[in-house]
């Protein structure tokens, strides 16, 4: 039988080698997954909310005329576009905070549970 590579106790090392350097590109790629998965929801949140943001406060804000008299000027008229600037700030940090606070509660958790 022909053998391609190493044979022998030399075959265990290299299988080792291997082996590690696979784990090692493995945790890398996810890693940086992880990472390219969050940038892509932050750009994503900013893209769907930024617009939604627009919209509202053109419409809202800028065309108060299309609605009855007994709400133009009034502060219902604020509350959509103020609301969706809210849940955009709150999303981006939640997203980009996310971790580390939940990261920061287990470690708060487990150094009392330590002590």
């Amino acid at each position: 039988m022909l053998s391609i590579g190493p044979t022998g106790p030399e075959k265990k090392w290299t299988d080792l080698f291997l082996s590690e350097a696979t784990l090692n590109l493995v945790t890398i790629s996810i890693t940086l997954g992880v990472l390219v998965f969050a940038i892509g929801l932050l750009r994503h949140l900013w893209r769907m909310f930024f617009p939604m943001y627009v919209a509202t406060s053109s419409l809202f804000s800028g065309q108060q005329q299309v609605f009855p008299e007994a709400l133009q000027g009034t502060i219902y008229l604020e509350l959509p576009h103020t609301l969706v600037l809210i849940l955009l700030v709150f999303w981006l940090g939640k997203v980009s905070l996310g971790d580390r606070i939940a990261k920061r509660k287990r470690q708060r958790s487990t150094a009392s549970e330590a002590a």
